[in-house]
């Protein structure tokens, strides 16, 4: 990463800061390469930010970990409420094979979208959806569009997190694509899921206590299995199932 570079990203704490004053703004990360080294702080002041950050494309701009972090972006709420904005066109990279993290993107945010993003090499998680203590309300309306998220040991987690979408992208953790812990209404569609590299690893994982009623709907999904099993596979409570054969209070087609 050049200097021009990384001054830009040194200069992201004070851009979010400003729109927080503000309460609404975006940041544009041009083309280059960005070495991350701390983490960048969601809630500057303690504020609910709402914010969009735009790169040049995932073959343009690149994020990468450059020290032991917990997570690139994240809340530092106890809520982890992060307000209305969104992430899109960059690629984000843990460096897994060198630095240790908790993952690329924490909190709880609203209304908020991810699109054209590839994150990738994060040791724990891609993208952890977390309702904090005394979190707003369970319906987040979360969007993830277009990504890929691999090499991660999960890929997608959401906990007490509702009505939220996974379309068209590519998701392969190395124990779980798709977590959902305590969360309901969420539209899975149009997806390939990697098979896990973990044995006893899923493609998604369903809250077993939840899940009768959770109301999810899967659909136009692909799953690579291996040879052992048949069919496509969620694991639902330890129990893999075809996609289509979940009950329907569960899983509509």
């Amino acid at each position: 990463a050049g200097p021009a570079f990384n001054s830009a990203l040194a200069a992201l704490p004070t851009l979010i800061d400003n729109i927080g004053n503000q309460q609404a703004g975006m940041i544009l990360v041009p083309a280059g390469v960005y070495s991350v080294s701390t983490a960048i702080n969601l809630n500057p002041g303690g504020a609910i930010v709402n914010a969009v950050f735009l790169g040049a494309g995932r073959n343009a701009t690149y994020l990468k970990l450059g020290a032991n972090i917990d997570y690139m972006f994240k809340a530092t709420r106890a809520d982890n409420e992060i307000g209305h904005g969104g992430m899109y066109s960059m690629s984000l990279d843990g460096q897994m094979a060198t630095l240790t993290s908790g993952g690329a993107f924490f909190g709880l945010p609203y209304a908020w979208t991810f699109q054209d993003l590839e994150i990738t090499n994060f040791e724990d998680y891609g993208i952890y959806l977390k309702r904090g203590v005394g979190g707003g309300g369970y319906d987040r309306i979360v969007q993830i569009r277009n990504c890929l998220l691999i090499g991660s040991n999960v890929g997608i987690r959401a906990d007490g997190v509702n009505s939220c979408t996974v379309a068209d992208s590519g998701i392969q953790g190395a124990t779980t694509g798709l977590w959902l812990n305590g969360s309901m209404l969420w539209l899975v569609q149009n997806n390939g899921f990697g098979f896990p590299t973990v044995a006893g690893g899923q493609h998604v994982l369903l809250d077993a206590a939840l899940a009768p009623n959770s109301d999810h709907q899967f659909s136009g999904n692909r799953y690579d299995v291996a040879a052992a099993i048949e069919g496509t596979a969620i694991n639902l409570d330890g129990v893999i199932v075809a996609e289509n054969g979940i009950s329907t209070r569960t899983v509509n087609e």
